[in-house]
């Protein structure tokens, strides 16, 4: 049994870890917003924590094994005026989060990136790709980024993981996310805007695929950049038909001019590391995510 501080423990991909880890027998703290309710889940520990005030680790646990780092600013896509929460969650937060492991003896640090910190022209994107400074990035790929460098010095000190993760769905999803987003179209009859013929590549992560490589990586020793990705890459077109097959709805396409990104990452490293690779294809992902759509669990 660890002793396993989860930061950003009510959030969508939080709650799913927290009830996992507490369901293996693991004392889990986790965080949550202070002035809301945390979830209902037995026997955890919940910590009120502005991520972004002075002393945000000031109740977290003298001594703890293992720090996951789930938490997201609400307003990394409000810019410029969510600049300063997006900086305090994701920048601020994370150097308080590492320098109070160092202080509790962590063995490992994991960390929740995403893929949007890679070049979308790129048609795949692995872990050596080089990063150009001066690129133009947005909010949220940039405050990534930075977390990222930051907590690479402390790979000296612990292993420290870091999940660079492509466009996970399942359930408890806001309702500002892609698939929710396209989910609401389709039961409006509204139509889904593709760049060029079919939209975007991607390889989606389903939430169980997730799940699976944080709580695998509970056992490492070593330090690594990881891209989390589904083993299926698709067009949004494609992601547009399987959900309408999962729900009996023929979605609607428009379409405009322009390059199609891609959001393709190589799971190669992932499967070197961990022995293990996402096995949930899209469909499958969407028949256990869609009928549980009428439940939340932010609820």
């Amino acid at each position: 049994m660890q002793t396993i501080v989860v930061v950003g423990g009510s959030g969508f991909i939080g709650q799913h870890v927290v009830r996992s880890l507490v369901w293996r027998g693991h004392e889990v703290y986790a965080t949550y917003s202070p002035g809301k309710l945390p979830p209902y889940i037995n026997q955890v520990h919940w910590l009120a924590c502005d991520l972004a005030g002075p002393q945000p680790v000031k109740s977290w646990p003298e001594r703890c094994d293992t720090l996951i780092y789930l938490a997201q600013s609400r307003k990394h896509r409000h810019f410029p005026e969510g600049t300063a929460e997006a900086g305090g969650v994701n920048v601020h937060g994370l150097c308080h989060a590492l320098d109070y492991a160092a202080r509790a003896g962590v063995r490992r640090f994991l960390f929740a990136s995403s893929g949007s910190v890679y070049d979308s022209a790129a048609p795949l994107s692995s872990e050596d790709e080089a990063f150009a400074p001066q690129a133009t990035r947005s909010l949220y790929a940039a405050s990534k980024l930075a977390a990222e460098m930051l907590v690479s010095p402390f790979a000296k000190l612990f292993a420290t993981v870091v999940f660079r993760i492509f466009m996970p769905y399942g359930p408890g999803q806001s309702a500002d996310r892609l698939f929710p987003q396209l989910l609401d179209k389709l039961r409006k009859d509204q139509p889904i805007l593709l760049h060029g013929a079919d939209g975007f590549h991607a390889n989606p992560i389903a939430m169980a695929d997730v799940l699976e490589a944080v709580l695998r990586s509970l056992a490492l020793e070593q330090s690594a950049t990881l891209n989390l990705a589904g083993p299926e890459v698709v067009t949004l077109r494609q992601i547009g038909e399987a959900m309408g097959r999962v729900l009996g709805i023929a979605p609607r396409f428009d379409t405009q001019p322009g390059p199609a990104p891609h959001f393709v990452g190589d799971t190669s490293r992932l499967a070197q590391v961990l022995g293990w690779s996402p096995g949930i294809r899209l469909e499958s992902g969407l028949q256990l995510w869609l009928p549980e759509k009428t439940y939340s669990l932010a609820g």
